[in-house]
């Protein structure tokens, strides 16, 4: 990311435009909410509704697939119109348990993504459900785009910019999902507002009917090293400004200073 955004400003250009042409809409922020009751998920739910967000990364994923199921229809019973929600199991399901719990919901249209392990897994379950399947961990390479989209294992592709080896490649897995017809949600591994910054510009080169979000954490930190700088959450999404390279850079003055002190 440091190279490209001395390239940028070298040409001139913004990092949408060096990683293929930037589209001026906004991409949808995903918040990022954590497995519980299902009652307290959707509070908070809706704590990020009131900040704007109108997408959301439920985590789900255990051992008792009944509540799995119990969370998952109680949030959609209480999805607003247009809010998007993926359901993110973190390879946490057996082929079975994904089998169980996607097909007891499939009358409702929902996304899961990672259900299984590894990708045989997911095509396992694939084939015994109608359920819509996202792939991020175990999409990690070009061969394994490649290879999900030949086989039309998954219907979305969740490209984590660290775990496929950064932007280059992140930009050639961008490709070979959308000449195949699959969309896709962007993620930085977590990070400050830079990392932000590099999701939502592969995100801003995607089109429109490709681009379902984008993950951010910057609700999430209790350092900015940015301040007011960079992508921030306007009205539920993020963009990336015309300006070269990334467009800002992070305050040097709290570069350096600890943030946390760890003691034997």
């Amino acid at each position: 990311m440091a190279c490209m955004d001395i390239s940028g400003q070298a040409a001139g250009l913004s990092l949408p435009d060096l990683l293929g042409g930037r589209y001026e809409t906004g991409t949808r922020v995903m918040s990022s909410i954590s497995s519980g009751p299902p009652d307290h998920m959707m509070e908070i739910i809706r704590k990020y509704r009131e900040m704007g967000y109108r997408g959301h990364s439920v985590k789900v994923g255990g051992s008792d697939i009944e509540l799995d199921i119990r969370r998952i229809r109680h949030i959609e019973q209480n999805r607003l119109e247009g809010e998007r929600i993926l359901y993110d199991v973190n390879r946490a399901w057996t082929r079975r348990e994904a089998a169980v719990v996607m097909n007891a919901v499939a009358d409702l249209g929902v996304t899961f993504e990672q259900p299984c392990e590894t990708t045989e897994d997911i095509k396992a379950v694939r084939m015994v459900t109608t359920a819509s399947i996202s792939i991020d961990e175990s999409l990690v390479s070009l061969n394994d785009m490649v290879r999900i989209a030949h086989e039309g294992i998954a219907d979305v592709a969740g490209i984590k910019i660290n775990r496929v080896g950064g932007l280059t490649k992140a930009r050639r897995i961008r490709d070979v999902a959308i000449a195949h017809g699959i969309q896709i949600y962007v993620m930085a591994t977590g990070g400050s507002v830079l990392a932000d910054a590099e999701a939502v510009s592969l995100a801003q080169t995607i089109p429109d009917e490709f681009r379902l979000g984008c993950w951010a954490c910057q609700d999430m930190l209790t350092v900015d090293v940015a301040p007011g700088r960079g992508p921030r959450n306007q009205h539920g999404e993020l963009t990336i400004p015309d300006l070269p390279g990334l467009g800002f850079s992070p305050d040097e003055s709290l570069l350096g200073k600890p943030v946390a002190v760890y003691t034997a």
